[in-house]
């Protein structure tokens, strides 16, 4: 993949993590991304040089008088313009969709929110780690044995993930804008989009199933699933092994019950488990940390980090779908370095005009550094648990391999159209959720099923409670086929988009040999997303989603520092995977429609939540540092005890938080002392503070102190259960829960679409029985497809 946005221009209005992590990825692709930020502010908490490359910088203060004039100038002749404040801010200064959209009437204008625009909580303010809360995930993340809820690793986890659903949205809207021709607004919330995260586990519960609650790493779908400490400081292996592969586990480690594997695995590297265990074709992957994930033979096989060519030789996270080496990356610049350059050339003032506003400071500069420091004291944050270890930092590595993304000509014409036709070879979670968000869109997207039914209808929760409705979640907009393989081989060839596991043990499920996808001739894609990639180190091991989450490099920072790692909520990995491969299928989808090739992409589900690791990453290449598990009471009380469960505070959330404001909610002006206004303070008086802190907080219900906080402005969080999900009256306002309403064991319930797209609400839900569409798309699909070239019908 090259540069599918070149000559497309984004002006960009953010802070924090979600927007800049999504313009990031755009400016990889190739756009031309303007970052807005006031220089009276600085850079923010958190400075992450990755966030800040390959784009233009304007200083640019809307509090001043003339402030938002200039922005709208400079945003009619941008394509895209994005913002993540909250809707009140836009409406104060008049740079809202209604009025950009008045000026500018082929705009893609993007709002990332934390509760989107509409609804009784859009004004509210919102931060990654309180939508994790409100989302429902910290409520099933952690050891069942304690009553405190867990929550990701990484302290931009929903950021990530709300970046990546904002991404393709931008290249969704993008390809249709040319038909469509009138202003999009794309309402995308950290919220929301962590709520749809759980969309399967929501969908079961609605059908009565139990109430899920947190069970470790645990699954029901498996004999023994376990996250095991290996020989050496801070080393684990995920091992998912299924029922009838629990003798073959014991045997191979040498146990003879199940009691014994903690004791075995003790003694034996971590790498030696996992090597020993793929080779009986049971799932187990290194719990990888930072310094695995810097160094994996299977990301630098598949491009997966690029460099600067001057400022910083240390890799660099790119796209989460590798070619990192075709990337020309460049060393971010100082806030307001392209001001004049940005509001001459492309917003059309003259020089007076732009040396008026400098005069004015609504223009200005602000110097940043960009360096990524090792921590002043390492030997305190290891005590601390805040740190593993701290290691050489491997800083220039060596060029890594390009990863070719194959391609022909197209074997019909280019033109674009409506609604593209997928073609998806049923095979596991990952690649249904990817195609689900295709068909979100307005694809028309076609499972082939197995004679018997794909085993995905059947998909149970890890706690065994399956009843379908995580089926329905991810292909209520679908149709699905029945066919022998050459009628497959026929339906690819009339599809745009192929996509599928392409490994041969999922192959053989439809009847397909080993390869035979090599034979199949979509017009645009062909696309094998599997576990850790088609080819290379690795290819033919064995996964669960916890195995996946293990070789991600996430698992490794999620639970206590005094735990063994924690798993993330069901199917995280294959659904942050086949979110990734989402975008990766538009961005070729656009190149393709540019230069007329067809390409096979070979994707992996891992990636997906590796690129979610992008800072403990990159700061491990700089520093050496390898970032371990956040402690539930680091720094700060995240989750506070209410009388009826728990509430997420703000002072967890970011650390340097003024302590001002919670010495108001809570009436005890102890808290706003100096001891207690830095991170250090706290912990040196850290039973005094906990003790003011909780003794409070437990005499009211978490929906009081939420309510008493978003008066006071303060990031509180309900941490709410997967029924509170489905009462939620800003979930519900919004319309983003919907039913489907014949299903075979009752009504289901489940998010909508995170992109709010039109052509979503245009394909009603339903359940399709197994091969119930098989007549009509061979009758539509084969009839009206183009002969291949030098044929004719």
């Amino acid at each position: 993949m090259n540069k599918p946005l070149a000559g497309l221009r984004v002006l960009s209005m953010e802070q924090a993590a979600a927007l800049p992590f999504a313009s990031r990825h755009l400016a990889d692709l190739g756009a031309e991304v303007i970052r807005v930020q006031s220089h009276r502010r600085g850079a923010g908490v958190l400075l992450d040089p990755s966030l800040f490359r390959n784009k233009r910088m304007v200083g640019l203060d809307l509090a001043k008088p003339g402030g938002p004039e200039a922005f709208r100038k400079l945003a009619r002749a941008c394509d895209v313009v994005a913002h993540n404040y909250t809707p009140r801010v836009m409406r104060k200064y008049a740079i809202d969709f209604d009025t950009i959209a008045a000026i500018h009437p082929r705009v893609i204008y993007c709002s990332i929110t934390g509760f989107g625009t509409t609804g009784p909580w859009c004004d509210r303010p919102l931060f990654g780690p309180g939508a994790e809360a409100l989302s429902g995930q910290n409520f099933l993340i952690g050891d069942p044995d304690t009553s405190i809820p867990g929550r990701p690793g990484t302290i931009t986890y929903a950021d990530n993930i709300c970046g990546l659903n904002l991404l393709l949205a931008i290249l969704a809207a993008l390809e249709r804008r040319d038909r469509i021709s009138r202003p999009q607004h794309l309402d995308v919330s950290l919220y929301e989009t962590g709520v749809a995260n759980l969309g399967a586990v929501i969908a079961e519960r609605s059908l009565g199933t139990p109430l899920p609650s947190r069970i470790g790493n645990e699954d029901e779908c498996y004999g023994y699933q376990a996250v095991v400490q290996a020989q050496g400081h801070d080393r684990y292996v995920a091992i998912s092994a299924r029922d009838d592969q629990v003798d073959a586990l014991l045997a191979v480690l040498g146990a003879s019950r199940i009691s014994e594997l903690a004791g075995q695995c003790a003694s034996m590297s971590a790498e030696r488990i996992a090597q020993a265990l793929q080779s009986a074709d049971i799932a187990a992957a290194v719990v990888a940390d930072a310094s695995d994930v810097m160094n994996s033979p299977r990301l630098r096989a598949r491009g997966y980090f690029g460099n600067y060519p001057t400022g910083n030789d240390a890799p660099q996270f790119a796209l989460p779908w590798g070619n990192a080496t075709e990337l020309e990356l460049v060393w971010p610049k100082s806030i307001g370095a392209d001001n004049e350059g940005v509001f001459r050339d492309i917003a059309g003032l003259s020089e007076e005009d732009i040396e008026a506003l400098e005069r004015a400071d609504v223009l200005g500069t602000r110097n940043v550094q960009y360096t990524v420091r090792p921590a002043a004291d390492p030997e305190v944050k290891i005590d601390r648990g805040e740190l593993s270890r701290v290691d050489k930092a491997p800083r220039s590595l060596e060029r890594d391999r390009k990863h070719q993304i194959e391609s022909r000509a197209l074997g019909g014409t280019a033109a674009t159209k409506p609604h593209y036709r997928v073609l998806e070879l049923a095979a596991g979670t990952g690649v249904a959720f990817a195609a689900k968000l295709l068909a979100d869109l307005g694809w028309e997207v076609v499972r082939a099923e197995p004679a018997e039914g794909d085993p995905v209808r059947e998909l149970q929760s890890r706690w065994g409670a399956g009843q379908g409705g995580a089926f329905a979640y991810l292909n209520a907009r679908k149709k699905s086929v029945i066919a022998p393989p050459a009628r497959i081989a026929e339906l690819a060839q009339a599809s745009d988009v192929v996509i599928g596991d392409f490994r041969s043990s999922a192959l053989c499920t439809l009847g397909l040999d080993d390869g035979s996808f090599e034979h199949l001739s979509p017009r645009f894609l062909n696309v094998s997303l599997t576990p850790v990639g088609l080819r290379g180190p690795e290819s033919r091991h064995c996964h669960s989603d916890l195995t996946l989450q293990a070789a991600s490099g996430f698992l490794f920072l999620t639970g206590e520092y005094d735990q063994v790692p924690q798993q993330l909520t069901p199917y995280s990995a294959e659904q942050v995977g086949g979110l990734a491969a989402a975008g990766a299928i538009y961005a070729a989808l656009i190149e393709c429609l540019a230069d007329g090739r067809t390409r096979h992409l070979d994707l992996a589900l891992t990636d997906g939540l590796t690129a979610c690791v992008h800072h403990q990453g990159s700061r491990y290449a700089n520093t050496g540092e390898v970032a371990r598990r956040e402690g539930r009471v680091k720094q700060a009380i995240r989750m506070a005890p209410a009388s009826d469960g728990y509430i997420y505070c703000a002072p967890g959330a970011v650390a340097s938080v003024s302590m001002e404001g919670v010495a108001e909610l809570l009436d005890e002006p102890r808290l706003a002392e100096a001891r207690f206004q830095t991170a250090e303070g706290r912990m040196t008086h850290w039973n005094e503070y906990v003790e003011l802190m909780t003794r409070r907080f437990r005499t009211r219900s978490r929906k009081s102190w939420f309510e008493a906080a978003a008066s006071l402005h303060l990031t509180f969080a309900l941490v709410q259960t997967v029924d509170e999900l489905l009462a939620c009256p800003q979930l519900r306002s919004r319309g983003f829960l919907e039913t489907l309403e014949d299903h075979p064991r009752g009504t289901v319930v489940m998010p909508a679409s995170v992109m709010q797209a039109e052509a979503t609400r245009e394909q009603p839900l339903r359940y399709v029985e197994p091969g119930a569409d098989t007549q009509d798309v061979m009758n539509r699909w084969l009839a009206e497809s183009p002969s291949p070239p030098g044929e004719s019908k």
